[in-house]
């Protein structure tokens, strides 16, 4: 969580969804300082209530290829999730991760990035929704960001992408994972 006393912000990061990029961009050019805590937190400091809140969203179908990748080809991760996902495809990985709720899911290291952004953001107060995907206008939208941004992206890995590891069998898993994603962020599973 990054807050902005000067700018009165308050930015909730969802894993997989351009959580390096906005921290490097809000600590270096727009006066926010990093919580303590853990990374991902969603929990608003009552101190901080009154203040804008907003953070970033992803397709879920590319976020979900995000995770997969996260999961399976990191080596800080794979040793864990590897044997339990049974093997290291993406249907593997969707056909595992379709079962996975907020109440069954893995607790501890890459625990957060097993939930939907719905479920993650789950009684959180945002008060507006940037989509990943359209970052650069919908940040240069901010009242506290004066012309248009081009933002760095930090991290961006090379990995497959949706169109390459999905099948539709895969699709439907992963859609009923992420429905309430597509709806409340109003993402279409047609429209990549």
């Amino acid at each position: 969580m990054i807050v902005s006393n000067t700018h009165k912000y308050v930015y909730i990061s969802v894993p997989k969804a351009g959580t390096h990029t906005m921290y490097d961009v809000l600590v270096r050019e727009y006066a926010g300082t990093q919580q303590e805590g853990p990374y991902h937190q969603t929990a608003v400091p009552q101190e901080y209530e009154d203040f804008f809140c907003f953070c970033t969203v992803r397709h879920p179908f590319h976020r979900a290829v995000s995770v997969w990748h996260a999961l399976t080809q990191r080596e800080n991760y794979k040793s864990i999730y590897l044997p339990l996902i049974g093997g290291e495809s993406f249907l593997d990985f969707a056909k595992w991760i379709s079962k996975i709720t907020p109440d069954n899911r893995r607790k501890g290291k890459g625990g957060v990035l097993l939930l939907s952004q719905d479920s993650w953001l789950n009684g959180a107060r945002i008060d507006r929704y940037l989509k990943l995907e359209e970052l650069d206008n919908e940040f240069s939208s901010l009242y506290f960001v004066s012309g248009k941004e081009t933002l760095p992206k930090i991290l961006s890995r090379d990995y497959d992408t949706w169109d390459k590891v999905s099948c539709p069998e895969s699709a439907s898993l992963i859609y009923g994972w992420a429905k309430k994603d597509f709806e409340r962020f109003d993402y279409s599973p047609d429209k990549l």
